[in-house]
């Protein structure tokens, strides 16, 4: 018999305040999304971060950038919904909130993504070298 499966699931919650916000995402369907949106947030930071003789608009243009960077990658995770709910929870204060977020998405998004994704890989080498034959 063949056996179909789906791709795992991340499901979790975080508690925003007194709200509890659920996360349940497909690793798979999310991978590419996530690492564009995450690889955008990287160059943001490091923009910023090298931004101490810039011009106060410059200095203004690269926070923004960061700002979307980081709203971007949320969105990919929690959803819009969800994302307007944290971003006023923080009032839009994106770094504080990004402080608080990161651990969950680091110890948490990433891996399960990783997984996912060397999974995927390990399932279409195998999927190639049986049509070889």
């Amino acid at each position: 018999m063949f056996e179909l499966k789906r791709s795992e699931k991340i499901v979790e919650q975080i508690k925003l305040g007194d709200e509890i916000i659920e996360v349940n995402l497909d690793a798979g369907a999310i991978q590419a999304r996530f690492t564009k949106g995450y690889n955008e947030l990287l160059r943001a930071q490091n923009a910023l971060n090298g931004a101490t003789s810039d011009t106060l608009d410059a200095v203004s243009d690269k926070l923004e950038q960061y700002g979307n960077a980081v709203v971007g990658v949320l969105q990919v995770i929690f959803g819009e919904e969800n994302t307007q709910k944290i971003l006023a929870f923080y009032e839009n204060n994106y770094s504080e909130m990004f402080t608080q977020i990161y651990p969950f998405i680091a110890e948490v998004i990433i891996p399960k993504i990783s997984e996912a994704s060397k999974r995927k890989a390990e399932e279409l080498k195998a999927l190639y070298k049986g049509r070889k034959k």
